[in-house]
């Protein structure tokens, strides 16, 4: 009596051939294979792995991989012919693909090397008896077993692996190359790397990289490990752009960046009036094949366009890049991007959340007017809500503008908590939250907001900084130096650390640690040569009160800085001058300083906090008293 398949064979056979039947079908895909076998992409996705271990994507991408094979070795068709044969749509990326997959380039092979995987099309079918699953189900469970064993004996070893480990999926997006003859085509790659970014930001399920930190690794010689250990990532998303006249073709690859291993590539034909269609499909594809579900109102956000116009996405972009670094330069020209974005789309929504953000980080930082500065951000934020409510970007700096100008702390609240529900992976919104958190005495609520912006956007400076002020909030003065130190690191040691050191240390009574810290401070070091003056004899005639106050002096030079009456007034109280401290707070109200709230639970302005001025100040700010 001759064995029946069993239903998994058959299953397993029904899916082969379909791929089979579709072989040299360009467009098919695993949307296609879960129509024809008659179940969700869910499903199919699942019961591909619980029988062979890969995904639908993985089995379409091997066929037509052993079928380009077999073509090659009877050398029946070149090699750009064999990849159209085999669905392929463009013949660069094939042999990307079958280089990787068998070591081998396609040409070597249609010139009689072999290559060194020894799987034929045939072990892809059960019906050909090279591939018993039954059997194959079996051994598996024995290796199972004898793994559990090894597991059990080695848990003692388990305890050590690193608990750094990311346990919630996430995901990095790097720059996409540009493969057109036209070198200024890169916008149009960036373009397409960052909305795809922005689609996947917007799933509760995935933690996702920020493009800020994704920059770092355009052309770097770093493995996919390397990058996914350096961002605390486990998935990585590399892609490839071609733009023709009026389309283009778009390779992706989801890679399992800790096993260097491909999960799921695809490649897409398009004309260029489909683009952002697309790049929601491949966002809800890397979804599925990461088995993250969306809910109706992520897919909602996923399929919205903001703009048709890639001029005016990608001046958009640009003006973002500016606009996180944090420099009155950058910051201003982020504001004229942001602009010329708008001369393209006049009903861009993120291009006016652009602008208003442009206009707060100005008007903050002292490089803008203050008043007018913040009106216009409300105005431009306001905006950007009438055109799309949903907005996270606008929301969040509403919520911030709220804090820092308005003093309106439970509109503050509502919209940096709205903005973060909108886009979970916002850092900004993280990173201003943890701040209103600060202001409110809520320091470890604080702490895992800015850890999480940081984990979204690692190499933002002004987040790290952040991250001091919330260590500080939390009395860890150690953490908070360290931190201080990754703030100097990513500025390249451009900025002392006097201003975080000193007043910490004089908390301590150590006097000798500020005088070592000064001495390393560069620009007080000119001013003593010039003054043919030392901090060791400044302090043996004057105390500790004498040296701080001469660094006080030198500090007034540094009127660029956006806390700089908060700072001042900082290095007065550590001499317990508490009248010079309060008249320089009392400037930081006048031209809204943004860290002048933080003062109310901000340990080193405890001696104040029975000063009739200082409560008058809180007061103002609608924070009552004590």
């Amino acid at each position: 009596m001759v064995n029946q398949p069993s239903m998994d064979d058959q299953f397993l056979i029904k899916v082969h051939q379909v791929i089979e039947d579709n072989i040299d079908n360009e467009n098919f895909g695993v949307e296609d294979l879960a129509d024809s076998v008659g179940l969700s992409r869910s499903m199919l996705h699942r019961k591909l792995v619980k029988l062979t271990g890969k995904c639908a994507s993985e089995h379409i991408t091997q066929s037509r991989l052993l079928n380009a094979k077999s073509i090659l070795e009877d050398n029946s068709a070149t090699v750009s012919e064999t990849a159209y044969k085999v669905g392929f749509k463009s013949p660069s990326y094939f042999i990307k693909v079958f280089k990787k997959y068998f070591n081998v380039s396609p040409g070597d092979v249609k010139k009689g090397m072999i290559t060194d995987r020894t799987v034929s099309l045939s072990d892809l079918d059960p019906k050909a008896g090279k591939l018993d699953y039954s059997k194959k189900l079996f051994i598996k469970q024995e290796i199972l077993i004898i793994f559990f064993i090894i597991l059990l004996v080695g848990v003692g070893t388990y305890m050590w692996i690193s608990l750094s480990e990311p346990t919630q999926k996430s995901i990095a997006v790097l720059p996409f190359k540009n493969l057109s003859e036209d070198e200024t085509n890169q916008y149009f790659a960036d373009a397409m790397m960052a909305e795809l970014l922005n689609n996947l930001s917007h799933m509760k399920g995935l933690k996702v990289i920020s493009r800020t930190s994704s920059e770092k690794y355009r052309d770097s010689n770093k493995s996919l490990p390397e990058i996914a250990e350096d961002l605390h990532v486990s998935y990585i998303i590399e892609g490839s752009v071609q733009k023709y006249e009026n389309s283009a073709n778009i390779s992706i690859q989801l890679i399992d960046a800790r096993k260097d291993q491909t999960l799921w590539s695809e490649n897409f034909n398009r004309e260029l009036k489909d683009i952002f269609k697309l790049q929601s499909e491949i966002a809800k594809q890397v979804a599925s094949e990461l088995e993250t579900v969306l809910s109706p109102g992520e897919i909602e956000q996923i399929n919205k366009t903001h703009t048709t116009n890639l001029e005016a996405y990608n001046l958009y972009l640009k003006g973002r890049f500016f606009w996180d670094r944090r420099t009155e330069n950058d910051a201003k020209i982020s504001l004229q991007y942001f602009k010329q974005s708008l001369e393209m789309d006049s009903n861009y929504s993120l291009a006016y959340a652009g602008l208003a953000d442009a206009y707060h980080i100005l008007a903050s930082w002292g490089w803008y007017p203050k008043i007018e500065g913040y009106s216009k951000s409300k105005a431009y934020a306001l905006k950007a809500l009438s055109i799309n409510n949903d907005l996270a970007e606008a929301h969040a700096t509403l919520g911030c503008l709220n804090m820092d100008y308005n003093w309106n702390w439970d509109v503050a609240e509502k919209e940096l908590m709205l903005a973060i529900e909108l886009n979970p992976n916002y850092a900004t919104a993280h990173h201003w939250y943890a701040g209103y958190l600060r202001d409110v005495d809520k320091q470890d609520k604080a702490r895992v907001h800015i850890n999480r912006a940081i984990e979204l956007n690692p190499h933002a400076i002004h987040m790290h900084s952040s991250s001091v002020w919330t260590y500080m909030g939390q009395q860890k003065y150690n953490e908070a130096l360290k931190a201080a130190e990754k703030v100097n690191e990513l500025e390249n040691d451009r900025i002392p650390l006097d201003w975080i050191k000193i007043p910490m240390y004089m908390q301590q009574g150590n006097d000798l640690k500020i005088i070592e810290v000064l001495q390393q401070n560069k620009d007080i070091q000119k001013a003593l040569e010039k003054d043919s003056a030392t901090l060791t004899d400044m302090y043996n005639k004057t105390g500790i009160e004498g040296v701080i106050r001469y660094r006080i002096k030198h500090f007034m030079k540094e009127k660029y800085r956006s806390d700089f009456n908060c700072m001042v007034a900082r290095y007065f109280l550590c001499i317990n001058d508490k009248d010079a401290a309060l008249d320089y707070l009392e400037k930081a109200f006048e031209l809204y300083e943004p860290p002048l709230p933080s003062i109310k639970y901000d340990l080193h302005f405890k001696p104040l906090r029975n000063e009739p001025r200082f409560l008058e100040l809180l007061n103002r700010m609608n924070m009552g008293g004590y």
